[in-house]
């Protein structure tokens, strides 16, 4: 679905505003912040039946979030009821999860990469539900956030599939070394000895590299 696609779904959904309670776009990644527009100001907005909207992997970044978050506060200043909203796997920064937190009482921000993210609970008053698992959260960002937590009205909170401490960090950031760089690496060390950080040094992955390319001058 693109985004002519988009308008003409919410003119069909319309008549349907006062009786669809649970619309799924999940996995049409061509729908992006246009798309997301279009469909919360023509339809979310005033969708009085409405109780889920799964809009994982759209292609939404703050755009599209900021718009939803104001069809989601127009919905509750006209009365409506909340929406359980996913916009997981997409692309938000801190301005687009915060302006959904504040709006939302259910949210999943799973598989955004909010690391370094300033996020804030400290204007989320509806928020009782909220998911930001595998966000790359690091230990200081995890940390903060339990913070705000525990002074938050958070019912439920899923950090899960986050590096939460060092040893996890550590363990993660040595994981995406190739392994076969990791070996020449060891096999090198003697000629060109690793740095402080206990990586292999620039002149051990340029030996590494030319034994790939030609091991039978070594």
């Amino acid at each position: 679905l693109g985004l002519e696609d988009i308008s003409g779904l919410a003119d069909l959904l319309t008549p349907h505003a006062s009786s669809l309670k649970r619309l799924s776009l999940r996995g049409n990644a061509r729908i992006c912040d246009a798309g997301i527009v279009a469909l919360a100001k023509a339809f979310v907005r005033t969708a009085s039946a409405l109780e889920v909207l799964d809009l994982r992997n759209t292609g939404c970044s703050d755009g599209g979030a900021v718009a939803l978050a104001r069809a989601l506060k127009a919905r509750r200043d006209a009365g409506l009821p909340n929406v359980a909203v996913d916009v997981g796997e997409n692309l938000l920064s801190a301005k687009g999860a915060n302006d959904l937190m504040r709006e939302c009482a259910v949210l999943d921000l799973r598989r955004n990469d909010l690391q370094g993210a300033r996020l804030s609970l400290k204007n989320a008053p509806h928020l009782k539900t909220l998911s930001v698992a595998s966000c790359a959260f690091t230990p200081l960002d995890g940390e903060a956030f339990l913070k705000q937590a525990a002074k938050s009205s958070i019912e439920v909170l899923d950090l899960s599939g986050n590096a939460l401490t060092t040893v996890e960090a550590k363990r993660r950031a040595a994981k995406k070394n190739p392994k076969v760089v990791q070996k020449l690496a060891k096999i090198t060390s003697k000629v060109a000895p690793q740095t402080k950080d206990d990586g292999p040094s620039s002149d051990a992955l340029s030996l590494c590299a030319r034994l790939l390319r030609s091991p039978a001058q070594f």
